[in-house]
């Protein structure tokens, strides 16, 4: 039973720290609205909650503030894919990789979604959310 309380512990912690991350980022972005970073990070605490909707929101609003924000760009993205907007998560991963070529989170994230595709096509199945 140990080994279970212990496990219950450190996701409650896990949790409380969501749930402080999200505050401060919201703090950052009420008294900055147009800090690019703290609408990402925000959106990021959101997305790690599951609150996939929220979170499309502050990462759409940190690439309308900063294109040029690559990660969050990559992020809004995988945000993208996670609701079913298949389509829409490609555009964002392709625009990252004409801003940095090199970015490898965003290569890895459009290889997902075309294997992702291509899956599901073979199988005739629809595309559901997620990368």
């Amino acid at each position: 039973m140990k080994p279970a309380r212990d496990g219950l512990r450190k996701a409650e912690g896990t949790l409380s720290r969501l749930d402080q991350a999200v505050a401060q980022f919201s703090a950052a972005v009420t008294a900055q609205p147009n800090d690019a970073r703290a609408h990402w990070q925000l959106g990021l605490a959101l997305q790690s909650q599951g609150n996939n909707e929220q979170a499309l929101v502050h990462l759409q609003r940190a690439v309308q503030i900063d294109p040029g924000l690559v990660r969050a760009r990559s992020d809004l993205g995988a945000a993208l894919a996670w609701l079913g907007e298949f389509d829409k998560a490609e555009q964002q991963f392709n625009r990252a990789l004409e801003i940095d070529p090199t970015d490898e989170t965003a290569k890895e994230n459009l290889l997902r979604l075309q294997l992702k595709n291509s899956a599901q096509t073979k199988e005739g199945a629809p595309n559901t959310g997620g990368l």
